[in-house]
């Protein structure tokens, strides 16, 4: 058998030489990147670090920043700071709380879908958040209260008989003939200022207070014209009305005079004789208007607002300068009431457009931008700063930052009023203006980025600093509704607009969960809208899955509460309910029954032939009674 002669190797064959671009890409994917540019990171894409631009930027034609090593280690000092903080504040909530809480806290840090979970959801645990935002007296508080097992005097409202010793009784029994307790009746209005962030934007307080105390007959220098002009029996039943349904429906004293007594005094009186035009008139139908959406028609209350109240509007004459005491106290909080009071008009206009949209008149929303865009603005420069009470839950006051507020507010409107009109021509686009939506919603990242800054901690949860926020969300979602369908249209961090409203609406139930954790008695008829809008964007998702499953049914489940109390969120739940049904879609059965027991609560079971057994002695049978009628209860036999 022959083998192959083993030979050296030639020396004229040359040898291959590596291809320098194939080396160089190698070398290339092979090379760690120790610091990304800011906008790969929010991207969370790859970065090349290249200097002045990367490349993903420089293909995107986008602005490439890199932060610099010292300010990347000190944010990532400030966020391990702060998550330190929040884990030892859950931490004490544990050891220090009610066994009851500390039972409820492992609970959900059991369920928790991943180890990377547990701290997020013991962190923002309702009781971890509640013990996160109280003082430090407070805390003492909370812990003794826990200790004996009742939070509940932590929390609970003072008694009737507490009120007048706390507060100063205004003589508003004075107008108005259905009740002469004055101390309930100025409860009532203090709830009306501390909790309402839209309608009590529509008065100035001081000059509010100084009118009403006129007809204690102590003070002539008032004429009875100018009186009229800020102050009405109309007026006083119309606040009154949407008070005791709004913040005092569950409060433990039982009024002989309810929320629908006043209101239909309100009505009389608006109907009994022809009125004189003035602010207060166009004050209470405001306020009646806003009242019927909530709890009464919401036909009724759409024409009151886009009807009588446009027309009233319409033919307002100026306050007679001459009407106005010779007090330059007194002149001066009058100019300051009519800016605030236009200011508070238009930003009322916004929100309403933006809650009731598409229902909105023709025509409507291009009047909110008239005038070369500029809209009232509130003038804050003589106003001084307030501190806020949450009366009746605390007596602690905190700074209300309430010129801050009126200046971001403002902003936000006007940002709104321009997603309103944007959205209304997207709407009806072949091909929606991609660009001037993403430079709206840019500003919006803004106002965000700076007011968010400034109300922390404590202050993050003032009700008007809550109701902005949660605005701000609505009306993000509103702005980029018409792009939901439209995947490959970026807005700004690379994402798709079904991707950002679906935060948006996390964001809303997120921020309205902690507020009802902190301050549960109260049910503001605003947040209400900003939940449903939230609730209904969730509800276009096909799949629904992990946590976008969970924050449709906590947005259900704060619609049930409000329920108790606003109709209107029952009605709510009904379409969320029938929407479901007809769509086949595949939810928890827990929320099936919130959706079961709200829809019930808006359209009561009839059952036509009823009847009841008679089990006694041998005349045992049917007993027929007729026709019932119940929701949760049997409302009529």
């Amino acid at each position: 058998m022959s083998r192959r002669q083993l030979l050296p190797k030639p020396t004229n064959i040359p040898v291959p030489q590596p291809d320098p671009s194939d080396e160089s890409q190698t070398a290339h994917k092979r090379q760690g990147v120790s610091l990304a540019c800011e906008r790969c990171r929010k991207r969370k894409v790859k970065c090349d670090g290249g200097r002045p631009s990367c490349n993903p930027c420089f293909a995107a034609n986008a602005e490439c920043k890199f932060m610099s090593r010292g300010s990347s280690l000190a944010q990532r000092h400030e966020g391990l700071q702060e998550s330190y903080k929040e884990l030892r504040q859950a931490v004490e909530t544990l050891c220090l709380g009610s066994e009851r809480d500390a039972m409820d806290i492992l609970k959900h840090v059991r369920q928790a879908q991943s180890l990377d979970n547990i701290i997020p959801v013991m962190c923002n645990h309702p009781r971890v958040v509640q013990y996160r935002l109280l003082s430090p007296e407070q805390r003492s508080s909370w812990v003794k209260a826990a200790q004996d097992g009742d939070l509940s005097e932590c929390t609970s409202p003072p008694e009737p008989s507490n009120w007048t010793g706390q507060h100063h009784v205004l003589p508003v029994s004075c107008w108005t003939n259905l009740s002469q307790d004055d101390v309930w009746l100025s409860h009532l209005l203090r709830l009306f200022w501390t909790w309402d962030t839209t309608l009590a934007r529509l008065f100035h307080y001081d000059l509010f207070v100084d009118v009403i105390s006129t007809r204690q007959g102590n003070d002539d220098n008032f004429d009875d014209q100018f009186v009229a002009q800020f102050c009405s029996e109309l007026l006083i039943n119309s606040i009154l009305a949407y008070s005791s349904r709004c913040f005092a429906s569950s409060s433990h004293h039982t009024p002989k005079v309810h929320g629908q007594d006043f209101a239909r005094e309100a009505y009389r009186l608006l109907g009994a004789e022809p009125l004189h035009n003035s602010i207060s008139l166009l004050q209470a139908v405001a306020i009646l208007s806003i009242y019927e959406y909530a709890f009464g028609d919401p036909q009724k209350g759409s024409m009151l607002f886009f009807g009588t109240l446009l027309d009233l509007r319409s033919t307002l004459n100026p306050v007679d300068e001459r009407l106005v005491p010779d007090d330059a106290r007194i002149r001066r909080r009058v100019q300051d009431a009519l800016s605030l009071i236009a200011s508070g008009f238009y930003c009322l206009d916004v929100k309403v457009c933006l809650i009731t949209s598409p229902f909105v008149p023709p025509g409507w929303t291009a009047q909110l931008l008239t005038n070369g865009g500029q809209a009232p603005s509130p003038d804050v420069s003589t106003s001084d700063e307030k501190l806020w009470t949450p009366y009746p839950i605390s007596d602690k006051p905190q700074i209300s930052y309430r010129c801050d507020t009126f200046r971001i507010e403002y902003n936000l409107v006007r940002l709104t009023a321009e997603c309103l009109e944007a959205s209304e021509v997207n709407g009806k686009a072949l091909m929606p203006n991609h660009h001037g939506a993403a430079n709206i919603y840019n500003r919006l990242l803004n106002w965000k980025e700076s007011n968010g800054r400034r109300f922390r901690g404590s202050s993050s949860t003032l009700p008007s600093w809550t109701a902005a926020l949660a605005f701000y969300h609505t009306a993000c979602i509103k702005l980029l509704g018409p792009f939901v369908n439209l995947p490959f249209l970026e807005f700004p961090d690379g994402k798709s607009a079904r991707i950002l409203s679906l935060e948006h609406s996390e964001s809303i139930i997120s921020i309205i969960k902690e507020y009802d954790v902190l301050f549960s008695t109260r049910h503001d008829y605003w947040l209400l809208h900003t939940c449903e809008t939230a609730v209904r964007r969730l509800l276009l998702e096909t799949n629904l899955h992990g946590p976008a499953k969970d924050y449709l049914a906590k947005g259900c489940e704060l619609l049930y509460s409000i329920g108790r109390y606003m109709p209107q969120a029952n009605r709510i739940l009904l379409d969320v309910k029938k929407y479901v049904l007809e769509n086949d879609m595949a939810i928890p059965d827990t929320l099936k029954t919130t959706l079961q027991a709200g829809s019930t609560r808006a359209t009561p079971t009839v059952i036509a032939n009823a009847a009841y057994l008679v089990l006694e002695g041998d005349d045992a049978g049917m007993l027929p009674l007729g026709q019932l009628e119940f929701n949760e209860i049997i409302k009529s036999i």
